[in-house]
């Protein structure tokens, strides 16, 4: 009997939120998915999450759909459909943590019978805590004196407060329940409410984060994991899904061996592997573990890497420098996250860093009994480990950690000890032996989970979620995955990344825009512009500040907030210029809300700040009222307007053509300028987007000079961005193998321009593509044109391998090129009607 074949590759991915659209709607879209040339239609979490839920990741049972999305018979439709066309479904699954909802059935149990209920092992709760309860701290106020807010429902054995319900124990209301006194009630059940705050510093749960309404799951127990994914992998193990992507592996207890069990169950029963993709933000230094059985990574390391391609790196510390001085904040960015982790570790995390610190009492009292360490000597140092440690986690079980994780804790050790003194460092070094182990009893092993599951929050929470809403630089260097104290990268390195990617992880997805990204690809292209233009930009901050700043009022705004709005307005304004749309002053204010609530300055989402959250919402409405501002406005995207178009086609090229699965975004294949969400989550308008392509594939003029040239012209449209986005993923579609899997060649480029073109080709057997693209395209172009043309570029030209083709057909404009007699291909003439080019040989 033969075993399974290789698994088909995902070509490339479509990313689909399903909220709004459910499976009739992703069904409909098929047909002008196919046409665009994806391969693969990747959606948000299916199974049943919590009412009203905007995303799905609040999952409340999974061993069913979501009824919002439709039916089994739907879904089945859908991938019939898919199948008919040739694609397949890659479906979001999320194990870490389950929704604390009345609708989630395990939770409601474990709430109403407490340690008794067999789902109570299902959730991680620290159950030697408050006597066995569960705190439940969702409170707006404490219940004392609040007796006449406290409904009790004896009908239905509920309890409600503030909006709130929550289930009776079995048998805790008396005979005459009308008469009971609420807090004997209350006394008697297996939770106990308290007062919000009460979460941070007595929670007695694991959450996703610092979200209280989102408890982790023990995923692995197996009883758990088989509850939890029973109905998923029935739905995996159906060929037409391609595989799953796996969200948040790092809050799991055991990203491997989890990952080695969902690899094994899902080669059950299919006739090829299906394909693994995780959620995972790698450091500038890190790998994926080898002994994960994965296909990659879900891409924000490419997002990062080519982003950076299109920044110049002196502009960047100009913008870095002046933001600072504006703000009376120069510090490097490094010392921004420090600051942050510190922050939220106190803020949000105090109680998980608490039973840190009481399990290293236990483990050190077995391991090395008469240490006599303090438990505050020891939160400390657990704190600056934490803080200190640079990637979201390390990867250790109960038998060892590996040996770079071992290199990188004690590296970090090193690093915490100067923030410590006297016993915090006697009781630095007692915590890194016993996460070196293996000499661990039960405590010390708990001690090592825990932590790693902690310090992914941490970083998550203090670098992406308050020091990069922090940065005063430029803003396309500060999003998910990103630092920006790197803010650019030369090209010497992008080509090492990209070799490197297709050596290791070929099958993960090249993400340019996801549902989690700050800003989206094109807000990133545009803004990236302004790092070679950083006098005209600083020039133009000084006269908007003079004009717009408020000067008085009971309220002012924060100088780093006004920074931040004035790039985050210049990213959404439209492309083509003009007045603001309606749309735009809400989008501006809800974005600036959440930013200045997550940099934590003058308002948070723990304790916000209504005066001078109004007064933040004022500052954004004069600003995109203003009448000058919008010329002004209208005149620097003008002059910038074909440098960040051409950077964002040269990104959806290196994307399709780079070793790895290009992932287009809901709606990206058009310009789209959005924020962070919900503002990347609005509706798309995909009858636009399908007259648009039909428009492309119908006209009599495809693939002429003339024509193609019109569609830059009017580039404002998005026209020509779709072109080069349908043409690249379906020459993909056409040459699987060079794509999958074959080499990357990086070219050299000379001449007088050769710093601003990146050149690579790809070759599997006979089959060459030859990418050429621009990078830093204002500087060598200049204002209001796109870098293309013989006069130009000049001399300027790819040198190509000797054994390379010399003839090639533009697998977007449809020109034949052809190298010189010296096998070099003129940069000039290759870029004669677009900014890119992706040569296939003929």
């Amino acid at each position: 009997m033969s075993g399974p074949t290789e698994p088909r590759p995902l070509g490339s991915t479509y990313r689909l939120q399903l909220n709004g659209i459910g499976f009739v709607g992703a069904r409909d879209l098929v047909g002008y998915l196919h046409a665009l040339g994806v391969e693969t239609l990747y959606v948000s979490p299916l199974l049943a999450a919590a009412a009203g839920s905007t995303h799905g990741y609040d999952v409340v049972d999974p061993t069913r759909l979501d009824p919002t999305h439709g039916t089994a018979a739907e879904l089945e439709a859908l991938l019939t459909e898919l199948d008919d066309h040739e694609m397949r479904l890659l479906i979001d699954v999320v194990p870490n943590h389950m929704a604390t909802e009345p609708d989630n059935p395990w939770w409601w149990d474990a709430l109403r019978l407490g340690q008794a209920s067999p789902f109570s092992s299902f959730f991680d709760i620290d159950w030697s805590r408050h006597d066995g309860k569960v705190l439940l701290a969702r409170l707006s106020a404490p219940l004392a004196g609040r007796g006449a807010a406290l409904h009790l429902d004896p009908d239905r054995m509920l309890v409600s407060v503030d909006g709130q319900r929550f289930p009776l124990a079995p048998g805790t209301l008396g005979a005459t329940a009308a008469g009971e006194h609420w807090p004997d009630v209350l006394a008697r059940q297996h939770f106990r409410l308290a007062f919000w705050k009460l979460g941070r510093t007595e929670g007695n749960y694991r959450r996703f984060f610092d979200i209280d309404g989102l408890i982790g799951l023990r995923i692995e127990d197996p009883a758990v994991y088989e509850a939890t994914h029973r109905f998923v992998l029935e739905l995996a193990r159906d060929q037409r899904v391609a595989g799953l992507r796996i969200d948040h592996v790092d809050g799991l207890t055991d990203p491997a061996g989890y990952l080695c069990r969902l690899a094994t169950d899902l080669a059950l029963g299919r006739s090829e592997p299906a394909r693994l993709i995780v959620e995972k933000i790698l450091g500038d230094d890190e790998r994926l573990p080898a002994g994960w059985p994965v296909d990659g990574a879900s891409g924000y390391e490419f997002l990062d890497v080519t982003t950076r391609l299109f920044v110049d790196p002196a502009g960047a510390a100009a913008l870095a420098a002046d933001g600072g001085a504006r703000c009376d904040d120069s510090r490097p960015f490094e010392e921004l996250a420090l600051e942050a982790k510190r922050l939220v570790l106190g803020a949000l995390f105090a109680a998980e860093l608490d039973r840190l610190a009481a399990l290293a009492r236990r483990a050190l009292a077995w391991s090395d009994p008469g240490n006599d360490l303090a438990w505050r000597d020891l939160r400390h140092a657990l704190g600056e480990l934490t803080v200190h440690l640079d990637v979201y986690r390390t990867y250790g079980t109960p038998g060892a950690l590996s040996p770079s994780d071992r290199t990188r804790l004690r590296r970090v050790a090193a690093l915490a000890q100067d923030r410590l003194a006297g016993d915090e460092r006697r009781a630095l070094d007692a915590v890194v032996r016993l996460l070196l182990g293996p000499d661990r009893d039960a405590a010390g092993a708990e001690l090592l989970s825990r932590w790693q599951q902690l310090s992914g929050a941490v970083a998550a929470k203090g670098v992406e979620d308050t020091a990069s809403y922090r940065w005063l630089g430029l803003l396309s260097a500060a999003d998910v995955g990103s630092s920006p104290a790197r803010p650019s990268v030369i090209l010497e390195e992008f080509h090492r990344t990209l070799s490197r990617r297709g050596r290791l992880t070929p099958g993960g997805l090249n993400a340019l825009s996801t549902h989690d990204t700050k800003r989206s690809a094109d807000v990133r292209a545009r803004l990236s512009v302004l790092s070679e233009i950083p006098q005209e930009w600083s020039a133009l901050l000084d006269r908007w500040h003079r004009r717009l700043a408020p000067a008085g009022g009971a309220v002012r705004v924060d100088p780093c907030d006004e920074l931040i709005c004035y790039q985050s307005v210049v990213g959404l304004w439209p492309a083509a210029g003009g007045t603001a749309p309606e749309d735009l002053r809400p989008r501006i204010q809800a974005a600036m809300r959440k930013a200045a609530r997550e940099a934590k300055r003058s308002t948070s989402w723990v304790l916000p700040d209504p005066p001078y959250e109004r007064a933040l919402a004022d500052f954004v409405d004069r600003v995109v009222s203003d009448e000058r501002f919008s010329a002004e406005v209208g005149r620097l995207l003008r002059r910038i307007g074909p440098a960040s178009a051409t950077n964002s086609l040269a990104m959806t090229v290196l994307a399709a053509t780079a070793p790895g699965v290009p992932d287009i975004y809901q709606g990206t294949e058009l310009w789209d300028l959005s924020l962070m969400d919900p503002d990347n989550r609005r509706p798309v308008d995909f009858a636009r987007r399908a007259v648009a392509l039909r428009s492309l594939s119908d006209s009599t003029h495809e693939r002429d000079d003339d024509w193609v040239r019109e569609l830059l012209d009017s580039w404002t449209d998005g026209r020509v961005k779709l072109l080069v986005t349908r043409s690249v993923l379906q020459l993909r579609r056409s040459l699987p193998a060079l794509f999958g899997s074959g080499r990357y060649i990086a070219l050299d480029v000379i001449g007088p321009r050769h710093h601003h073109v990146v050149a690579f080709a790809r070759r599997r057997g006979p089959d060459w593509v030859v990418v050429v693209v621009p990078r830093l395209a204002f500087s060598v172009a200049g204002p209001g044109r796109f870098p293309i043309g013989r006069a130009l570029w000049l001399d300027t030209a790819v040198v190509l391998p000797p054994r390379a083709p010399s003839s090639f057909v533009d697998a977007v404009s449809g020109s034949l090129v052809s190298a010189n007699r010296n096998h070099r291909l003129s940069v000039g003439g290759v870029l004669s009607s677009l900014p890119v080019a992706v040569l296939r040989s003929t």
